[in-house]
């Protein structure tokens, strides 16, 4: 079948009128079809996109061994591509066109598009043109609202939704406002990275922050069975699909017609798509877990080709190789690492005082931060363990050289009162 065209035409109900869109960036042409300059821009394409008021399809043209130039139109059916003849540039009327995309309908016993409901439960293929040209705006509220991230992951083994929801705030916590400016900061860049050993507050930070962030986040928990291109870049378009319903469905087309393509077959189409979005975020959390040198480069290939609009974010315990070089050189990327996120004394005072209603004396906050080095959980424990004993010396003394890697085992005794890090 033929690619998926740059340009389209399609119906708009509500002013009962066709809009012509040109190029990815979805700029739409002052004149009508049937005008002289339809006829005009029909001779410098080559394909584009039809979605009538019968019917979706993909427009070429094409050239015959005997000399002249004919139209013709296609649309998928089921494993198959249906095609059928529209004639010369001249014979190209929104009559024509209306008339062979219904007989392409009904080739594929589809109902009239115009009823919702039955497209709703349609495979989200033909959908995508509906989404191809229009703006954020232009998405009607039913069609956002149609279930389309199950049906793109489908022939995944399990698709967990909990992974594309933000984690909860945790209560009581301290609000690190020097943190949120920083974050704040961020997001003025392409790519903000904030890496930190396991401890260090990470996700709890991400989760306080983002409950006061006042635009669209797509979160996305990594997981170890990530690392197959198929499944990451599933849940990725699933991922940005919590924003726009319908976002990434000609990636989705790919993805599901070739289960082993490569990233390069599917992220320039999601790239177009995102340039469609309002201001948003994507986070990507535990990125730690992505091994897989293909996926690095599909994320670098991401951040080249992202629309100003689209932050990104990357929680990790160890600084990605993602080709950092480049982005620091065109001041796209802002680092945020253990040196930010460390405890300072303001902060464990501030925490004993205001949620463990234990106020400490100066010397005990110096000695405290010192001993733990401003590591989250290390304050978190000394609180645990201040609980059981009466004086603040006990407590310190339990923070040697090897408290990290105690406190953090699953089976040392502070484990279940820790917060989520």
């Amino acid at each position: 079948m033929p690619k998926a065209a740059d340009c389209g035409v399609i119906w708009r109900s509500e002013r009962a009128a066709y809009d012509i869109y040109q190029d990815q960036l979805r700029h739409r042409l002052s004149f009508e079809p049937g005008s002289q300059e339809w006829f005009d821009w029909l001779a410098a394409r080559s394909s584009f996109t039809f979605q009538g008021k019968n019917g979706v399809m993909t427009v070429c043209q094409e050239r015959r061994l005997r000399g002249g130039c004919y139209w013709y139109a296609y649309r998928r059916r089921a494993q198959k591509v249906v095609k059928k003849y529209l004639g010369r540039s001249r014979e190209l009327t929104v009559g024509r066109l209306e008339e062979v995309a219904q007989q392409l309908q009904q080739a594929r016993g589809l109902p009239n598009p115009q009823d919702e409901v039955a497209l709703s439960q349609c495979s989200p293929v033909p959908l995508a043109v509906q989404f191809a040209f229009a703006t954020h705006a232009e998405k009607s509220t039913e069609l956002q609202q149609m279930p389309f991230a199950p049906q793109v992951a489908a022939d995944l083994p399990l698709f967990l939704t909990t992974r594309l929801s933000l984690p909860p705030v945790q209560h009581p916590l301290i609000r690190r406002k020097r943190l949120f400016t920083l974050l704040e900061q961020g997001t003025t860049y392409t790519l903000t990275i904030l890496s930190a050993a396991a401890g260090f507050g990470k996700t709890t930070l991400l989760a306080q922050w983002l409950a006061e962030y006042h635009h669209p986040v797509a979160w996305l928990t990594c997981e170890t069975e990530d690392n197959e291109a198929y499944r990451f870049l599933s849940y990725l378009i699933a991922t940005f699909q919590r924003i726009e319903p319908g976002l990434g469905m000609i990636a989705t087309e790919h993805l599901q017609r070739q289960p082993l393509a490569t990233w390069e077959a599917v992220l320039p189409a999601l790239s177009n798509d995102l340039a469609s979005l309002p201001t948003c975020l994507l986070v990507l959390d535990d990125y730690q877990l992505i091994t897989s040198r293909d996926l690095h480069n599909a994320l670098d290939y991401l951040l080249s080709h992202l629309p100003p609009q689209i932050h990104v974010l990357v929680s990790s315990r160890t600084t990605p190789p993602l080709m950092l070089g480049r982005l620091r050189v065109n001041r796209q990327l802002f680092e945020i690492d253990e040196g930010d996120l460390r405890f300072n004394a303001q902060e464990i005072a501030c925490y004993f005082s205001e949620l463990m209603q234990r106020p400490l004396l100066d010397e005990e906050v110096q000695l405290l931060e010192q001993r733990t080095e401003g590591w989250v959980a290390g304050v978190q424990l000394a609180a645990l363990l201040l609980q059981k004993h009466t004086g603040m010396g006990e407590v310190l003394n339990a923070f040697t050289g090897q408290h990290r890697s105690r406190c953090l085992s699953p089976w040392h005794p502070c484990w279940p009162g820790l917060s989520s890090v």
